[in-house]
């Protein structure tokens, strides 16, 4: 900073050390709830359902300082399909669309009115997924990362408190137990055969459990492992698991 007389001399000057640089926490949103419409292991028909209520102005994609989008980030449990669409009904005069690529879903809109960016401030918006693929197993799933947020990537509300957990476990297809013989108290051999609904991971297990009220198993039992993993490879590869 430089003070200069009328004739433009300098009379005085000062050096000023750069203001601290300050970052800001973007807001959590409100309500926000995430929900599958079944909570059977790997459904491949779920519609996900996300809303929250939008607490900030949403300004458009369009908008010429601040061009704004809506994103969501599904958790890799959560499967998007390519036949997976998004939708969502149009709130206050406001109707976005909705992109899907890869694991995330994209939301915006293109408006030439100065005053549409707060039409959608304090408002719920609701958006639905159909086709997805429910998560694998039992375990919750990451969770979900929602997102306001402008083309430069910064954020005005974001949140990444949901998960989703399934409740039902998914029932084997073609399931069959033979033995070799009725007789009673006789050595038999017992086949069991099963299509798995779900791809099983490398730390998976299989756990069989047999009624001692219909056989006994003796120490010299065993069981064909080898043909239950060519089985299950032939599961696997088809699957694509």
């Amino acid at each position: 900073m430089d003070i200069i007389n009328l004739d433009g001399n300098g009379v005085d000057q000062s050096v000023l050390s750069a203001l601290n640089s300050v970052t800001f926490t973007p807001d959590a949103f409100s309500s926000l709830s995430v929900s599958l419409s079944n909570l059977v292991v790997y459904h491949k028909a779920s519609t996900l359902t996300v809303s929250f209520l939008n607490t900030l102005p949403f300004p458009p994609s369009n908008h010429p300082l601040y061009p704004s989008s809506l994103k969501v980030t599904i958790p890799p449990e959560v499967l998007l399909q390519q036949s997976s669409l998004c939708s969502i009904a149009a709130t206050n005069g406001i109707q976005l669309s909705c992109a899907v690529s890869g694991q995330e879903l994209t939301l915006s809109y293109s408006s030439s009115s100065a005053t549409d960016y707060t039409k959608l401030d304090q408002q719920t918006l609701s958006l639905q997924v159909s086709n997805i693929i429910n998560p694998p197993s039992t375990k919750p799933s990451s969770a979900f990362l929602v997102s306001l947020l402008t083309s430069n990537s910064y954020i005005y509300q974001t949140d990444v408190s949901k998960q989703v957990t399934m409740t039902t476990m998914g029932t084997l297809k073609s399931v069959s137990l033979t033995r070799s013989s009725d007789q009673p108290s006789q050595a038999i051999n017992l086949t069991l055969s099963f299509s798995p609904n779900t791809p099983l991971k490398k730390s998976s297990f299989l756990q069989f459990d047999i009624s001692l009220e219909q056989v006994h198993l003796s120490s010299q039992d065993t069981i064909d492992a080898q043909a239950i993993l060519d089985s299950l490879q032939l599961f696997l590869i088809k699957d694509g698991s």
